[in-house]
This record gives C-alpha cells, sequence and structure tokens, in this order.
C-alpha cells in the first residue's frame, strides 16, 4: 500500500467513527449508544395510553423481562466457561500422565541400551584381549 493512502486512511478513519456516532446520537436520541440492540435511554420515558404516571408500564416489564434474558446469558456464559476450564484441566492431567509414562519407558530404554552397548563392546573386545593375553612376548 502506498504511504500517501496509509496516511489519508489513518487521517480519515477516526474522523469517519467520530462522525457516525454523533449522526446516530443526534438521530435517534432515544437510543442508546455503545449497545449490540436498541434499547430506550434510562431518562427518556414514554406514556402508555390508559395508564397514570404512578403505575407500572409494560415498559418496565420488558426491561425486567431483559434483565433476566441477559443474567440467563450470563450464567450460560459462565456455566460454559467452567465446563471449558474444566475440561482443559483434564487434558493437562492427561498430558501430564503421559509425560510421565514417556519419562518412565525413555529412563527404561535408556538403560537398556547402556547395558547392551556395554555388554556388547565386552563381548567384542574379549577375544581381543584373550588373544593379546596368550600370546608370548
Amino acid at each position: 500500500m502506498a504511504p500517501w493512502v496509509k496516511s489519508l486512511f489513518l487521517q480519515r478513519l477516526p474522523r469517519l467513527l467520530c462522525m457516525r456516532g454523533h449522526t446516530d446520537r443526534y438521530h435517534y436520541p432515544d437510543i442508546e449508544l455503545r449497545s449490540p440492540e436498541p434499547k430506550p435511554r434510562r431518562g427518556v420515558r414514554r406514556g402508555v395510553p390508559g395508564h397514570s404516571g404512578g403505575q407500572r408500564c409494560t415498559m418496565g416489564v420488558k426491561e425486567e423481562d431483559d434483565w433476566l434474558t441477559m443474567l440467563e446469558k450470563a450464567t450460560n456464559s459462565v456455566r460454559y466457561i467452567s465446563r471449558h476450564i474444566k475440561k482443559e484441566h483434564f487434558i493437562r492431567e492427561v498430558v501430564q500422565d503421559w509425560k510421565f509414562v514417556a519419562q518412565v519407558l525413555d529412563r527404561i530404554f535408556l538403560w537398556a541400551f547402556l547395558t547392551v552397548s556395554i555388554l556388547g563392546t565386552i563381548l567384542i573386545f574379549t577375544p581381543a584381549l584373550h588373544l593379546y593375553l596368550s600370546t608370548p612376548s
């Protein structure tokens, strides 16, 4: 990418993001920004026909339902994370067990290799040593 294109992109992008936030705020004043779902702001109240100001409107019930839904999603997320961590812990334990088995087998094969190498060396050099010692000087 050309340097001038990169600098133009970096100069314009933050301005575009700022302008988007302002236009959303001016065109839709009753929608909360930074929220994935359009929810009315807390300060904005809408009257429901047939209800006086002291009574509870259906918007409050909807907000409670939204809170319950959000709490349910949060608890499901926490359960998912908990299950994931337990599974990771189990997998780590299995990996550690296999590492221990590998170390034990490695040690066994090391001793077997050393034993075979030493015995093989002794068996190879024994006839030569016997010939050397049996010849008169």
